[in-house]
């Protein structure tokens, strides 16, 4: 009843072509904020949808692609130390690069060699003989388990 009213009154103060005009707007702006509201959920059901689908997905297949990744990078840069070496067998930065590389890949016994060669090149460095000098008794340890 206030709102036949209300149309009524504005009817009496506007005209009424204005007040169908106003109408008219009136549902459009419903019409388009119906259309924001779908065009707004859809895209948040998109987003949502990638979210899950990551969540599900297995994070072991990751770990495993990134431990494939990890391994494929030491055998790389190892491969990369050994042709500097090959070309410059004294080259400090990769024997002490080959011999970390061959630590990270828990290949002791192959660590030894550029580590005994940085000891000769290097004897006031401690820290190289340090460093072969455990190696070695890993290595000892190793075998003896």
């Amino acid at each position: 009843m206030a709102a036949t009213e209300n149309l009524e009154s504005l009817k009496k103060q506007y005209g009424e072509a204005i007040v169908r005009r106003m109408e008219r707007r009136k549902q459009l702006q419903k019409i388009m904020m119906f259309v924001g509201v779908v065009a707004f959920m859809g895209m948040m059901s998109s987003g949502f949808g990638k979210i899950f689908k990551d969540a599900l997905q297995s994070p072991q297949s990751n770990e495993v692609e990134e431990t494939s990744t990890v391994a494929e990078q030491l055998r790389s840069r190892e491969r990369g130390y050994e042709s500097v070496l090959q070309r410059e067998p004294e080259n400090p930065t990769a024997l002490e690069g080959l011999a970390r590389v061959r630590l990270e890949q828990n290949k002791l016994e192959e660590a030894i060699v550029p580590l005994e060669k940085l000891v000769e090149l290097y004897p006031d460095r401690k820290d190289y003989r340090g460093l072969l000098k455990q190696v070695k008794s890993d290595t000892k340890s190793a075998g003896e388990k």
